[in-house]
């Protein structure tokens, strides 16, 4: 089994989360999608984003709700 610690690459953190329970996976990719709402954030504030009629806040939320969902199923 992989200790946390040694989690370094993508196949160690495919075979740490083999050993954990199902919501420990929703939480980290929950995490990763995260990660990538400030950058989205910043576009949806640009002109061509706005001319399009795109907002930050659906993704927030679809974000909020999966993380919620991994702690209560």
């Amino acid at each position: 089994m992989v200790e946390i610690s040694e989690i370094s690459d993508r196949k160690s953190l495919e075979a740490w989360l083999k050993g954990q329970p199902k919501e420990a996976s929703v939480q980290v990719a929950s995490r990763a999608a995260q990660r990538i709402l400030p950058l989205y954030w910043q576009y949806s504030l640009g002109p061509s984003a706005r001319k399009r009629d795109l907002t930050a806040l659906p993704i927030l939320r679809s974000l909020l709700i999966s993380s919620v969902a991994g702690i209560m199923p």
